[in-house]
């Protein structure tokens, strides 16, 4: 198959993946968990930056984050934080108060991510607290970084300044958002794996902010409506990011065939060895299982003989990926399970 081809059919694998988990709701419920916990994230990051640094270091990363939002948005965004945080201490009900408010946005994404990868069983109300903070702690640590590199830097005015902004803030909110597509999918996934719906989501989020800047500019909706057109800009703009972002969600997982919704693209790269020590191993194991009487489970050090399991499901299957992911894979799975009396 054709290169050209393979981009078009992958392409319209991406867009039947973008129906079939029905991302564009998912996008409006990931804006409205971002509306809510808008305040309390960016609180969270102010308060640790005044306990880092000082006042002054605090409202220029806050500042420096609200670039990425219109103007206007921006401005009342950083006047509520700034304004919120001279009366807020950090008690630890206070602390808390505001990680359950900033989590919820993260509890939404992990959901979506989940739905997107197939990985729902998977995920535990334990396990969605757990993914939660891991990112929230990786996200305020690159925002810190992000908003602290972005004080000290100057890319004057013009077109070219502008530009080497743009692709500074690309760069940032790859590594910002890189542990969102690490940790969500609530499945392995490699580095490598993971590049290309991050950068599209990095690249789709500066677009975004300069189209809705310069959309700001010439219809003046902010200063015409005042708050309530901001917060309406400020819901949309978290709408169509959500929905960039979910996108990258997807096309991470149909580029790796991680997706049961779409049929295999076939790019026909490279090609799998026939044979693998993993794949004799699992087929030799499903084999002996059909007429054994007891089985031991080996941990480490422990080992434990069970009787034979009442039911048994193992299987092995060749996923086909592009060359840029590392080539054809083998996936296996196995399942054991006992039914019991008490």
């Amino acid at each position: 198959m054709s290169r050209r081809r393979n981009v078009q059919t992958f392409l319209r694998a991406l867009v039947t993946e973008v129906r079939a988990e029905r991302v564009t709701f998912m996008a409006g419920s990931i804006a409205y968990h971002a509306f809510v916990s808008l305040l309390p994230f960016l609180l969270v990051v102010l308060l640790l930056v005044t306990r880092v640094g000082d006042a002054a270091t605090a409202s220029r990363v806050v500042a420096a984050i609200g670039t990425y939002f219109s103007p206007n948005a921006s401005g009342l965004l950083t006047g509520v934080v700034e304004g919120a945080q001279q009366e807020t201490s950090l008690s630890l009900l206070g602390v808390l108060t505001l990680l359950w408010g900033a989590l919820k946005i993260f509890r939404s994404l992990d959901t979506a991510f989940s739905d997107i990868y197939e990985t729902g069983s998977a995920n535990t109300l334990g396990d969605t607290f757990a993914d939660a903070i891991v990112v929230l702690v990786a996200l305020v640590c690159g925002l810190l970084a992000v908003g602290l590199v972005s004080t000290q830097l100057s890319f004057g005015g013009g077109t070219v300044g502008d530009l080497l902004a743009r692709g500074v803030a690309v760069v940032a909110l790859t590594v910002v958002f890189a542990p969102v597509f690490y940790v969500f999918p609530d499945t392995d996934v490699t580095v490598r794996e993971i590049v290309p719906g991050t950068v599209l989501t990095a690249v789709g989020w500066t677009v975004l902010e300069s189209l809705f800047r310069y959309y700001v500019a010439f219809t003046g909706t902010s200063e015409t409506f005042g708050v309530v057109g901001t917060i309406l800009l400020i819901v949309t703009w978290l709408y169509f990011n959500g929905l960039v972002l979910l996108v990258g969600a997807a096309f991470n997982a149909v580029l790796a065939g991680r997706s049961d919704d779409v049929a295999p693209i076939g790019w026909g790269e490279t090609e799998l060895a026939e044979t693998t020590d993993f794949a004799d191993s699992l087929d030799a194991l499903c084999r002996d299982l059909d007429g054994t009487e007891s089985v031991t489970v080996t941990v480490g050090d422990t080992g434990v003989t069970l009787p034979a399991p009442d039911e048994h499901d193992c299987g092995l299957e060749q996923v086909d990926r592009p060359a840029l992911l590392g080539g054809d894979e083998a996936r296996g799975h196995l399942s054991l399970r006992w039914v019991g009396e008490r």
